[in-house]
């Protein structure tokens, strides 16, 4: 008969929910399990679907297993659904470890079985059955793992912030609950274990909960090292602040998809938590030192609770908005609702409604609509079986789009049009960071500019943190890894087939990696595997990017003016490379899909494609193979007569598309070694996109292109073009000078020398040990009156009263021995002996004093460093002025601490004699007493002056030997303060490099297609800078470095505890001063005029005209191979918008050069633009006899292609004649 006891419970909290749905756990009606370290655990209950271990609770279906027990949806009495957790082991058998394992779940029960809040999940009964122990709990939607997912494949980094935080806020309510009224940590906070029931977090599994006796524990194992705090992982200790570590983590990893440590397995977890430093470089500025703090290796660093972490989340990111701006409390397409107010603690009602902390719309409507659904209905996944007829669905047609009201195009006089620039592989990454590093130093933040978007996705794991450190925000950034071979080889649901364009040997050939390590199919099998979290992030960024309200904010900002209201999608690609070279095309056809659905029936794609010279031995083989087979499959999407078509999803139907992929394709060659080249090329690009976008080039060449368009519209033709530009000095002068002047500053900063200062620091510090009390009288104060309050009266009082019975004499005519022998006690008791001060048990006095001592070093000692160290901050004075500070104190407390250690050297000198004159007379005493004769010599009468010179003597010394520690320990803490001072100083030097590695990033950064118009008498840019900062009054830097301190004070702490800190603070406050610096020499310098410059340096107008040719000359295309003709021919000049650059452009009107002459906006370049069009690509050197034979040889290879899918047998060739 089977052993069954029932423990029904008030709502404890529980174990897991059906949010592992979809794990899998061996065969669903094994009767074992498979435990971890290869042991079978037996399941003695009958554990199958329809079964009911528990009577009147059916299974359903398995939900999921973990290392503990396995969980299943159950149907329970009265049609209610649970959720069953089985755990593994018998706890009738005790000496195996699956029965420790249930007894451990037993003993976490216990712990929290009185445990009742609205955020932790609910438990409803444990049964032990045949030795098993069965779980009931309430069954939760999902968990904050699957919430994660869904938005990874919406297209999206992680959760919405704000989504994030009221669920986190909410886990740290019931995390700090359950610390603050049980005493108890979960210690297993991780994403798996946070559920969501309707639109709030139910805290679950508690089977590692410690309880804490006093204030920590020990913990066995168990945890998850990935987010374990690192006490637990070294030496098994559980604090307070445990949990708080773990949901830092969980903040960070869910928010951004990147956790702040990588280590492989626990060793390098537990080293990286205790030698390195948290990555939290892909969290906002604001947002770094709080989970910093959250992260501390010493718990005691962390925040006080886990709602006082979130709630500094909160305040930086300016509290939480409903993303409508109204509160919503209809569930949204997930179930979700917008209801529910959240107040972060300590906060007054008027913080409150300043932040509005009120929780926003949890779900962007618009992606979940491009998410994978989170239940497919029974008659909807039968419809969808992968059978044959499945596979060949209606394909998504181009003539038949998604919404059958086109939207219509809106056209103005201005520059700006909504654009989304997308950059694949490592090389349109780096031209969408070039481009980013030219828009910031125009417009600060690109987020001021809502109808421009960026883009890059790439194989690379490391592409996120590169681009994020590089230039590109993290949102910027959308990583496409390839998986294992085996993921592949067998598709897992939700892959389209592969074997009909794609070999399993190619398959194989994937790397650890996951790069694409030259190879294009495997380029194209990554976007493949990515199709629709990237469709679902191009359809979201493209509704950004045209929403009305971007395009009014965007002119608002810049203005500018608006071109048009049509959108337009650059793809950045290099062909020679496997990753952009085998997505370029599939990525179009997707962008184009996407702007049909969005109701725009011209979709406006242009293709910017790099390729490598011909015959140039510092490219290989197979980048000139792949050059040649991405042109072939372009050529042949090109062609009118041919139709696109793929399968990019399991399920859904092929895309075919009968249009070119692209309206406008760009060809770029790129001369030179392959380093450099594709490094100028870059530059070149993301100059061109700037210009082409945020500038009047890309309005005023359409209109030249249109007015072309007869002469070279021939199908398939493409497009390269060439840019020179000739630019006043004013804006690389000021970042040049800019750096310079920053290190600059650093020197002043870290000088070790003071003119006229020092004077008024030794006044100022004489001020500060005042006020601190640190000077030896205050101090003496202090420590007697200290004594006084615990002893109820002064030491002095007491000795008196002690002494004065001594001077009445006895009838004999000598005082009563008794009361010496009392006096001699009360002093001993109280003040102890000289020999007493290293005594395990002090005296009473000296126990004060001790105790005085500790509290006036502790109260006063931070006050005076802090007050010292206040110079660090003080514009002038820096580190010198620190040092000077301290020195002076130093030397102060040195002179006090000299003067007392003489003083109670000579106080313990007279305590001594004293004591060898009241020594006879004592002893005369004693013997007179035992003898009770008195025809000895009679002692003198002096017994009681000795005894209380004596005892004041001895209070004298404690009193002075309080001093001397109380001046030993703040000269140690000024000792500390120069160690860390030269530390800061050798901190602000280094920084010094990295502002030498900016001034060379800005010379690298200078686009190629730009010349300096320099002033004359200089020759390089280095040149004019220094003649800028020689003009630099020593009034104008003490100015800027107000300046600069002012940032520093609203966005660091102080500079004495910032060089102190780890972490990338050099580089933040490296871009502070920069940004600083920049902002007051453009105050500083006068605009320059472009056209003014360059006719100051060509006067003669022959030579200007020489200059102009040049330049235009300097602006041809560098196409490897130029065809005789060429249809689609332009050249435009654009000039400053000034009488100057109206006087240079009538001149170059009247030299009849054939170039088209514009005004610019702005002042400081002159634009030399050429465009050639209408080139087919037959006429190219990259599909010439060369190209031809790397690509033959690498089509005889066995493991290679050069195409990016098999499929197609017969490749239409580019034309080499005009129709």
């Amino acid at each position: 008969m089977s052993d069954r006891r029932s423990m029904p419970l008030l709502r404890p909290p529980a174990e897991v929910s059906p949010a592992t749905a979809g794990t899998t756990c061996g065969a669903d009606n094994h009767p074992s399990i498979r435990a971890q370290g290869g042991g079978v655990i037996t399941m003695p209950v009958r554990i199958e679907t329809h079964s009911e271990p528990i009577p009147g609770y059916r299974l359903i279906e398995r939900l999921g297993c973990g290392g503990f027990g396995e969980v299943w949806k159950a149907e329970a009495p009265g049609g209610l659904l649970k959720a069953i957790k089985f755990v593994y082991g018998d706890l009738e058998s005790m000496d195996n470890s699956g029965g420790a394992r249930a007894m451990q779940e037993m003993k976490a029960l216990e712990r929290v079985k009185s445990v009742r809040h609205p955020y932790i999940l609910n438990l409803e009964r444990y049964d032990i059955i045949d030795g098993q122990l069965l779980i009931v709990m309430e069954l939760a939607d999902r968990s904050l793992w699957d919430r994660y997912r869904d938005c990874r494949n919406a297209g999206l980094p992680g959760v919405p912030r704000a989504e994030l935080l009221s669920y986190l806020y909410e886990a740290a309510e019931a995390l700090d609950f359950m610390n603050e009224r049980y005493n108890l940590q979960h210690l297993d906070i991780k994403p798996q274990n946070l559920f969501l029931v309707f639109n709030h977090v139910k805290v679950a599994d508690f089977g590692l909960v410690k309880v804490l006796e006093g204030t920590q524990a020990s913990v066995t194992g168990g945890v998850t090292p990935v987010y374990a705090a690192p006490e637990t992982l070294l030496d098994g200790q559980v604090t307070r602040f445990s949990d708080q570590y773990s949901l830092a983590i969980v903040y960070q990893e869910m928010l951004t998809g990147q956790r702040p440590y990588t280590g492989a397995n626990t060793r390098q977890l537990i080293m990286q938590r205790l030698e390195g430093t948290p990555n939290l470089s892909v969290l906002a500025s604001a947002e770094q030192p709080i989970v910093g703090r959250a992260l501390s290796k010493e718990p005691a660093g962390r925040f006080p609770s886990c709602r006082d972490f979130v709630a500094a989340l909160i305040h930086a990111g300016g509290g939480w908005r409903p993303a409508s701006g109204a509160i919503d409390d209809t569930p949204g397409p997930l179930g979700l609702s917008a209801v529910g107010l959240l107040t972060p603690p300590n906060l007054t009602p008027d913080q409150i409604e300043s932040t509005n902390l009120v929780r926003p719309q949890l779900v962007d409507r618009s992606l979940v609509d491009a998410a994978p659904s989170l239940r497919i209905a029974p008659d909807v996944e039968e419809h969808a079986e992968s059978s044959a007829e499945a596979r060949h669905e209606e394909p998504i047609s181009a003539e038949s789009p998604a919404s059958s009201n086109w939207r219509t195009e809106q056209l103005g006089e201005g520059v700006l049009a909504p654009s989304l620039l997308i950059g694949l592989g490592q090389f349109g990454r780096n031209v969408l960071q070039g481009f980013r590093n030219l828009l910031v130093q125009r417009f600060p933040k690109i987020e001021s500019l809502p109808h421009l978007r960026l883009l890059a996705v790439d194989l690379d794991p490391d592409a996120a943190v590169m681009g994020n450190t590089r230039g590109l925000a993290s949102d910027e950034v959308l990583l496409t890894k390839l998986n294992r071979p085996g993921n592949y080889v067998k598709p897992r649901p939700g892959m389209p087939p592969l074997d009909d364009w794609i070999p399993q040997n190619l398959i194989y050939r994937i790397p650890r990696s996951g790069l694409s390590t030259g190879l294009r199919v495997l380029g194209r099998l990554a976007l493949v595997d990515h199709a629709k979290s990237l469709a679902a992030r191009l359809k979201r960024d493209l509704e950004r990017i045209t929403a009305p309200e971007a395009m009014k904010a965007s002119d608002e900002r810049t203005g500018l003016g608006c071109r048009t209201n049509w959108p337009t999608v650059y793809v950045v690609a290099h062909l020679a490379g496997g990753t952009g070279s085998g997505m370029f095309i599939d990525m179009a056809y997707l962008v184009r899909q996407q702007l049909r659905e969005l109701g725009y029936d011209r979709q406006d794609v242009v293709g910017v494609l790099l390729v490598p010279p011909v015959n140039d031995p510092e490219w290989t083989d197979l980048a000139l193979a792949n050059t040649f087979g991405a042109l072939t499959e372009l050529g042949h999407f090109q062609n009118p007569a041919v139709s696109y078509r793929a399968r990019l999803e399991e399920r859904g139907k092929a895309l075919e598309d009968p249009h070119p992929p692209f309206t406008r394709c760009i060809l770029i060659p790129t001369p030179g070694d392959e380093s450099a080249s594709r490094s100028e090329a870059a530059s070149l690009l993301g100059d061109f996109l700037y210009r082409e976008l945020l500038t009047p080039l890309g309005r005023e060449a359409e209109k030249l292109r249109m007015l072309a368009k007869p002469a070279g519209d021939q199908p398939g033709a493409i497009t390269t073009c060439g840019l020179h530009v000739l630019a006043a000095p004013r804006r690389p002068l000021v970042r040049q000078a800019a750096a310079r002047l920053c290190q600059e500053l650093l020197t002043q900063w870290t000088g070790k020398s003071l003119s006229q200062q020092a004077g008024q620091i030794q006044q100022e510090v004489q001020q500060m040990l005042s006020q601190c009390q640190l000077e030896p009288q205050p101090l003496l104060d202090q420590l007697q009156a200290s004594c006084t309050r615990e002893l109820g009266e002064s030491v002095p009082a007491a000795i008196a009263r002690w002494v004065a019975p001594l001077k009445q004499m006895t009838p004999g005519g000598y005082p009563d021995p008794k009361l010496v022998h009392d006096a001699l006690q009360q002093a001993s008791s109280l003040l102890g002996s000289p020999e007493d001060n290293n005594s395990l048990r002090p005296s009473p006095v000296t126990v004060i004093a001790r105790a005085t001592m500790d509290h006036l070093v502790k109260q006063a000692g931070p006050r005076l460093l802090a007050g010292l160290l206040r110079y660090l901050d003080v514009p002038g004075y820096r580190v010198a002025g620190a040092e000077e500070a301290i020195r002076f104190a130093s030397t102060t407390i040195e002179g006090w601490l000299k003067a007392f250690e003489q003083q109670v050297e000579g106080a313990t000198l007279q305590m001594r004699a004293l004591l060898e004159r009241l020594q006879p007379e004592l002893a005369e005493w004693d013997r007179l007493v035992k003898a009770g004769s008195r025809a000895r010599r009679i002692p003198s009468f002096s017994t009681s002056d000795l005894i209380g010179k004596a005892a004041m003597l001895r209070y004298e010394q404690i009193l002075h030997q309080a001093l001397t520690s109380i001046f030993v320990s703040v000269r140690g803490k000024l000792s500390d303060q120069v160690k860390d001072l030269r530390f800061c100083r050798t901190r602000l030097s280094d920084m010094q490099k990295l502002f030498d590695d900016q001034l060379k990033s800005q010379a690298l950064a200078q686009p190629a297609s730009q010349e300096i118009l320099l002033p004359p008498g200089c020759n390089t840019l280095n040149d004019a800078a220094q003649r800028t900062l020689k003009g630099i009054t020593s009034e104008q830097m003490a100015a800027l470095d107000v300046r600069v301190q002012k940032a520093m004070q609203r966005q660091f702490q102080p500079l004495g505890q910032l060089c102190l800190l780890p972490g990338e603070w050099p580089r933040q406050l490296q871009t502070l001063m920069l940004h600083e610096s920049e902002h007051y020499l453009e105050q500083l310098l006068p605009h320059q005029d472009a056209a003014e410059l360059l006719m100051q340096r060509c006067p003669p107008p022959q030579q200007l005209a020489d200059e102009l040719q040049s330049s235009l000359d300097e602006a041809e295309p560098l196409l490897s191979e130029r065809p005789q003709e060429t249809p689609s021919e332009f050249a435009l000049l654009l000039t400053p918008n000034s009488d100057a650059g109206r006087q240079l452009a009538s001149f170059a009107e009247s030299l009849g050069l054939g170039v088209h002459v514009a005004a610019a906006n702005g002042c400081e370049e002159v634009v030399c633009y050429r465009e050639y069009g209408g080139i087919l690509l037959g006429e190219i050197k990259q599909l010439g006899p060369a190209a031809k034979e790397a690509y033959d040889l690498a089509c005889s290879l066995e493991n290679v292609s050069p195409h990016s899918r098999l499929d197609i047998k017969k490749w239409q060739p580019g034309d080499k004649h005009r129709t």
